[in-house]
């Protein structure tokens, strides 16, 4: 019991890993040969961490020229289940019997998004001026932290805030915000019509 400490920032650390490799996540198979366009992520200070990322469609070498690629985006969302996982340190009959040890409960979810969505959203966005330098973030104690990063090899972008952010990111926060209810959406209900009635 003297490495807990340690084993709880292991566990932190794995899963924070896993929140920001989405395409690593099991099952593989849905985003295989699919770009990630962009990735988002939630995380409340008493709730489960989230994070969301699009995945687009891109013309394999295989492919002929005319094969038309699809009109939808995969959505991903992932949830680590905090809560749960810290109960292996405050209960110590539930730490023996998943082990101090054991990997983070993440819970996987895929959806599809319309293209034209996500494209309209990032045609929006593009438009919107945000500081980068010189800026205040709030400050504060408990809450919620969110992020949003894009790009690839070449170029990348990683915004990440406190709260509602600073107030000069206003229109983009608020942007992201859309986002969120958007890919939430999908997500949920491309599951809800996998249940049935």
């Amino acid at each position: 019991m003297e490495r807990r400490p340690e084993e709880i920032a292991q566990l932190q650390a794995r899963a924070r890993e896993a929140l920001e490799q989405l395409d690593q996540l099991e099952p593989r198979a849905p985003v295989q040969h699919l770009r990630q366009l962009l990735r988002l992520w939630h995380d409340p200070a008493f709730g489960n961490p989230t994070a969301w990322a699009v995945f687009e469609h891109v013309r394999l070498p295989s492919e002929r020229q005319g094969h038309r690629l699809p009109t939808w985006m995969m959505v991903r969302e992932a949830t680590w289940d905090r809560a749960h996982d810290g109960e292996r340190f405050t209960n110590p009959l539930q730490g023996v019997r998943e082990g101090f040890s054991a990997p983070p409960t993440i819970r996987v979810r895929d959806g599809r998004i319309a293209q034209r969505s996500v494209t309209s959203w990032l045609r929006e966005v593009r438009q919107l001026p945000i500081a980068i330098l010189g800026l205040r973030g709030p400050v504060g104690l408990d809450g919620e932290s969110w992020g949003i990063e894009v790009g690839d090899a070449f170029l990348q972008v990683r915004l990440q805030w406190w709260g509602a952010g600073p107030r000069q990111w206003v229109p983009v926060t608020q942007a992201i915000a859309r986002l969120h209810t958007l890919l939430a959406g999908a997500v949920a209900q491309n599951n809800e019509s996998r249940r049935g009635p």
